[in-house]
């Protein structure tokens, strides 16, 4: 119940992010095993068993659905070098696969009697939200490092790496928790992140700009539930949209800047 506490709509899904990449990049025969895994933890969740699998299967269709309309589309690279690629995860397996998960997914609650008529559609777009921020932001994180090759990193760019990556921690704790809030409490905002994405954009390649995404965000959800930092109000004030717009921008604005300097650099080598 952590990234959906009270019994409300989760409003970053991991699962949702993680389901898509292993059917990406292990096809179809792995679908089963998130209809299996999570149906189980809807069961040890209090949900009717029929119910807790219905929900499970419709977080398989709306991976496998994802990942059909990604695998149709010309030329798409699943290790997501261009901008494009990005983009097409956004809108397939985001918006249009997590769009079938959401109503099936509320559609078995509100037969089992979970879910009032009158909240059904915003139990849905709420659902919708979560799922698609999962896929935002954790499958561009599986499916690079899961094609990673670690022996390409040396020495000094895993130092250098390590250093941006430790500070970048330190200003979300700041930030999202509210770490020295008695030395720089007033002044620390969330423009302070989009320095360090600048600088991970610049100096780093595309699988560190995910680890710091998928950081950042575990960190802003942490401040959001524990009413701490910038978001400390922000789930009783408004049910955390405020978080969800802020991932979904440092997400873009993050990837495409990654995204354009790595084909500059590239372009620049081979003149």
């Amino acid at each position: 119940n952590y990234f959906a506490p009270n019994d409300a709509v989760s409003l970053f899904f991991i699962a949702s992010g993680v389901g898509l990449a292993t059917v990406i990049l292990g096809g179809n025969r792995y679908a089963l095993s998130i209809l299996i895994g999570s149906g189980i933890s809807n069961t040890f969740g209090g949900l009717p068993s029929a119910t807790a699998f219905t929900m499970g299967l419709g977080s398989m269709l709306g991976a496998i659905v994802g990942a059909y309309c990604l695998k149709t589309q010309k030329n798409f690279n699943n290790a997501l070098p261009s901008l494009a690629d990005w983009l097409r995860v956004v809108i397939y397996g985001g918006a249009v696969g997590c769009a079938v998960n959401a109503v099936i997914g509320v559609s078995a609650l509100w037969i089992s009697g979970v879910i009032a008529t009158e909240m059904f559609w915003h139990k849905v777009f709420s659902w919708w939200m979560g799922d698609t921020l999962g896929v935002i932001v954790i499958t561009p994180f599986a499916l690079i490092w899961g094609k990673f090759r670690f022996s390409k990193i040396n020495f000094a760019q895993a130092l250098e790496g390590l250093f941006i990556l430790g500070l970048t921690f330190l200003a979300g704790q700041a930030v999202f928790l509210g770490w020295f809030h008695t030395h720089i409490g007033e002044v620390a905002n969330t423009y302070w992140i989009f320095l360090f994405m600048v600088w991970v954009a610049v100096r780093l390649n595309k699988a560190w700009m995910t680890l710091v995404i998928t950081m950042i965000s575990l960190q802003a959800l942490q401040g959001v539930y524990s009413e701490l930092g910038i978001f400390n109000s922000d789930f009783v004030e408004n049910r955390a949209l405020n978080y969800w717009f802020f991932i979904i921008v440092l997400s873009s604005v993050g990837i495409t800047l990654n995204t354009y300097i790595t084909a500059q650099q590239e372009a620049l080598e081979r003149l």
